[in-house]
């Protein structure tokens, strides 16, 4: 999990997926100019590092890589080309948006993960602010990764979102709001997929 300064998703998810004793999660958050903290869950301790390098060798011991609200700059043209490689050969990733993913220096707009995005902004998009009602689509409620959460009657409210968007034509989207706009888009990609939380 790489992410750009801290914020609410990363406080959560790292509770979340920390707790998973089948995964082993390695995080890095950055803290400064090419300084990253490094919060791993196989008992090693919190320390500043430089960010490894995201080469083959490197993402093979990965099955999942979540990238967070972070810059194009974050990462090196290498590093993006061994992510598409990475996917390409099975792997996934999970995008995260935030206002620096999203802007026009963000990772989202990286030529160099263009392939790979679920969905595209469109020219008026922005951080919509808010509270919106969300549901699960028929994709969505077909997923078994979603099962617990399908049956719910009331998803809660989502008070920030990226949009408008464009789905790509080979993705799907598994969440949206109200007025269907999506919220969770996953597409495959080779043999792998990737996915965007908007």
């Amino acid at each position: 999990y790489l992410e750009g300064t801290a914020r609410w998703e990363f406080k959560y998810l790292k509770r979340i997926l920390s707790a998973e004793k089948s995964q082993q999660l390695n995080t890095f958050l950055q803290s400064g100019m090419g300084i990253y903290l490094n919060f791993a869950t196989d008992g090693g301790t919190d320390r500043q590092v430089s960010l490894p390098k995201f080469d083959a060798e490197f993402l093979r011991n990965y099955k999942i890589v979540i990238l967070g609200d972070l810059l194009q700059d974050s990462l090196q043209k290498e590093d993006y080309l061994a992510l598409n490689d990475f996917v390409e050969k099975g792997g996934a990733i999970l995008f995260l948006t935030g206002n620096n993913s999203a802007s026009s220096e963000g990772i989202f707009n990286s030529p160099d993960l263009m392939e790979l995005f679920p969905v595209s902004s469109l020219p008026e998009a922005e951080m919509r602010e808010g509270r919106f009602s969300v549901d699960f689509t028929a994709a969505g409620r077909a997923q078994s990764a979603f099962s617990s959460l399908g049956g719910s009657s009331r998803l809660p409210p989502l008070l920030s979102f990226w949009g408008p968007v464009k789905s790509n034509p080979f993705a799907s989207v598994f969440l949206a709001t109200s007025d269907n706009s999506p919220i969770l888009v996953a597409r495959r990609f080779g043999r792998g997929r990737t996915a965007i939380l908007l």
